[in-house]
């Protein structure tokens, strides 16, 4: 449940930041007013997003960071896939669904996957 939450709301949320983050270098006030606008067009494709890294998060939870390394690449490869399908590819805005999916596998872990050695305790 606390990985569903964190991609498809933490997660989302993220991707639209991103996306919102370039021209809001230029001009920090400008955020809000790109975020807004820019919410209700790109929050229903970022859960979708999110929900497809979050589905490799959860088959591959024990992995360690082979899981976050494998959530944030097919999260890359699904922003690539569908500027392929849409006309334009441009491949730094596959890192706005990266950098959230590693954020949201790395979140997700919780105390609870940490392995420690018993020679080491």
């Amino acid at each position: 449940m606390k990985r569903a939450l964190l991609f498809l709301l933490l997660g989302a949320v993220l991707c639209v930041a991103l996306l919102c983050a370039p021209p809001a270098l230029h001009s920090p006030k400008a955020f809000w007013p790109i975020f807004l606008g820019l919410a209700p067009i790109m929050f229903p494709l970022a859960v979708g997003l999110m929900a497809i890294a979050g589905v490799v998060d959860w088959l591959l939870a024990d992995k360690g960071w082979i899981r976050i390394i494998a959530s944030s690449l097919v999260a890359f490869a699904v922003v690539i896939v569908f500027q392929y399908a849409t006309g334009s590819v441009s491949p730094l805005v596959g890192f706005a669904g990266a950098v959230p999916a590693a954020i949201c596998s790395w979140l997700s872990a919780g105390k609870g996957n940490v392995q420690v050695r018993k020679e080491w305790v």
